[in-house]
């Protein structure tokens, strides 16, 4: 391929977020859709298996790895046109990373991907599995697929309703598994209303009534939202609503060691360390351990005793993380 840089024996290590597996026959790296093409008419013209893949992060390789031609998509693109005051077509590039995609939607004001924050991978990725996330999927804001198809040998554009989309499914990981290379997708999101703005979430998961327990998880995905005391008050609320109102007697928390305002918002809602999972998590090419928090009901109520907060939630800003 003229212009292409096919490399052989490729680790597929570094494709992979768990950086294991053997090693690819061959790899390439895609900047454009022509180069899909081209890349896979290289590898058909010599009988190779091909897959083309985006940052790995949903992958397990096999130790004796691939014997075709990987294709790493690295197509990237960011192009916003606004329809009207309410509505804004976004087109993405499939190898643009997505939760990097939905920060700067939401820096922008617009609102229909904001609760897939934190969902690893590439763009092009999520419509395959649908990706979803706390009342949100992909589904509900995509407009359409752009694809090398390869029974037609073209690109293709693919309506939303001709996804076949279903929870956590679509038929690119179903019927056409394997058929289409997906180079950029097309969403249709909107301008929040008042000039406001989502800035992240909080959730309870994972809730047990019968030994009342449950899980808590709160971020925030703009560096401008940070130390505003906004994490430890969304805790608290979640806090004062999973006691008072679900009667639980212990929240527990996880958070990477590397994450210290998450651990001070954790800390000042009264959350003691109780252990360290260690090296359970990787992120960004290295391996961190996860810390585990608890608080119990009647450690929430003495420190609301002590700081005078009111029941179910009702207390006051907290300046800080």
């Amino acid at each position: 391929m003229q212009g292409m840089d096919i490399r052989q024996n490729e680790p597929l290590s570094k494709h992979s977020t768990m950086r294991l597996g053997g090693t690819a026959a061959y790899a390439v790296d895609v900047h454009a859709r022509n180069e899909v093409q081209e890349a896979a008419e290289w590898a058909e013209a010599r009988n190779l298996p091909v897959l083309m893949i985006g940052a790995g992060s949903n992958i397990v390789w096999r130790d004796d790895g691939f014997p075709g031609l990987l294709i790493i998509n690295q197509i990237m693109g960011y192009e916003e046109q606004q329809e009207d005051g309410e509505n804004c077509y976004i087109a993405v590039g499939a190898g643009e990373n997505w939760d990097s995609i939905v920060a700067r939607a939401a820096a922008k004001g617009l609102t229909g991907i904001e609760a897939l924050s934190l969902i690893p991978g590439t763009a092009g990725a999520t419509p395959v599995q649908n990706v979803g996330a706390y009342g949100q999927e992909i589904a509900q804001t995509l407009v359409g697929v752009e694809a090398y198809d390869r029974q037609t040998k073209q690109i293709v554009n693919i309506q939303n309703i001709d996804c076949g989309f279903g929870y956590r499914t679509s038929r690119f990981k179903t019927t056409d598994r394997g058929r289409f290379f997906i180079t950029a997708i097309t969403l249709l999101i909107q301008a929040t209303q008042n000039g406001s703005a989502p800035v992240g979430f909080v959730r309870i998961h994972g809730i047990h009534l019968v030994e009342r327990f449950a899980f808590v998880e709160t971020a925030l995905g703009e560096t401008t939202s940070l130390r505003r005391g906004w994490g430890v008050e969304a805790t608290r609320l979640a806090l004062a609503y999973a006691m008072d109102t679900l009667d639980l007697h212990r929240v527990e928390a996880k958070v990477y060691a590397y994450n210290v305002l998450s651990i001070n918002a954790l800390r000042r809602n009264g959350f003691h360390l109780e252990g360290t999972l260690r090296e359970a998590r990787s992120y960004d090419g290295r391996r961190w351990d996860v810390l585990v928090y608890s608080i119990l009901e009647s450690e929430m109520r003495a420190q609301r005793a002590r700081d005078h907060f009111a029941p179910m939630g009702l207390w006051p800003a907290d300046a800080g993380t």
